[in-house]
């Protein structure tokens, strides 16, 4: 149980009593440091590296369209275990490019990435490639559908049937180094072949492997029927891709999906950062697999 605090009580009571007497306060905006952003998200599925280098736009104050990138900059990238290093060129404004023929992508090795300005400062980062994503890793342990129950009200769109189902899928990365997300969509078939698709959640899209074990995903959810298409259904094909990627990709993409533009109210999420030397960014990897998965009772 949180503790009384008097000082907050206090806070709070003269605000009270002053409120006949409130009045605008002018307050100047933290100062705005500009810096140079740059993002590096690389896979082995491209035969490319592509990364974009730019500079960070104030969060408050006067907003201006343009995006001021950055062209001039050297950007080396070095595999560590070999010292095989190759300079990515700039084909557009912020814009650069290497090809994997020299530098490959190699599943657990150890990337930097340098990034040397025209002004002689320098930023670097690391990211490891993730194990290759691998669709026999991925495994449907189990399907359970429970008892369909109907919805009267529907938000005023007449009464359907509510058709519940608990699905657990696993993973056998076994790293914890590295992570993995599953993103699916499932079919439930009636016993007349009609299909209604199912988009397949968690309350973790993304988790951490481990050692000598599975790493589990498990969704509670159901799905409506009753508007031409009855049931009893049964859940056995899934499609979709599984990604593996390391920390600074995942961090990235979580950062992605806390972001609530719609709401007004919602706090500037912090960027998450991988660069050393002053820079914000990101430089990570990922991996991934598509296809069909089946479950077999």
């Amino acid at each position: 149980m949180r503790k009384f605090n008097p000082y907050f009580f206090l806070v709070v009571c003269v605000t009270l009593l002053l409120g006949s007497c409130e009045q605008d306060a002018l307050v100047d905006p933290p100062p705005f440091e500009k810096k140079p952003a740059i993002m590096c998200l690389m896979t082995p599925q491209s035969n490319y590296i592509e990364a974009s280098v730019a500079y960070t736009k104030p969060y408050y104050g006067l907003q201006r369209e343009e995006t001021e990138f950055i062209s001039d900059a050297t950007l080396v990238i070095t595999e560590d275990e070999t010292g095989i290093r190759d300079t990515l060129y700039n084909y557009a404004p912020g814009l650069y490019s290497l090809e994997t023929t020299r530098i490959q992508l190699k599943e657990k090795h150890v990337y930097t990435l340098l990034v040397k300005m025209a002004n002689g400062e320098q930023y670097s980062a690391k990211s490891t490639v993730p194990p290759k994503a691998d669709a026999n890793k991925f495994k449907i342990e189990s399907v359970k559908m429970g008892k369909p129950y109907e919805d009267i009200d529907n938000g005023g769109w007449g009464s359907y049937i509510l058709n519940p189902y608990s699905i657990e899928f696993s993973y056998d990365l076994n790293d914890d180094d590295f992570y993995v997300s599953p993103q699916l969509e499932g079919s439930a078939k009636n016993t007349l072949g009609e299909e209604i698709s199912i988009r397949i959640s968690f309350a973790d899209e993304i988790l951490q492997g481990e050692n000598n074990k599975k790493t589990s995903f498990i969704t509670q959810s159901e799905f409506y029927s009753g508007f031409g298409i009855d049931g009893p259904f049964t859940i056995n094909d899934f499609f979709g891709a599984v990604y593996t990627m390391d920390k600074a990709y995942r961090d990235y993409y979580k950062m992605q999906m806390l972001q609530d533009a719609d709401n007004p109210f919602s706090e500037p999420v912090m960027f998450t950062n991988s660069f050393s030397g002053g820079a914000i960014g990101v430089f990570g990897s990922y991996d991934f697999v598509q296809g069909q998965f089946k479950y077999t009772p």
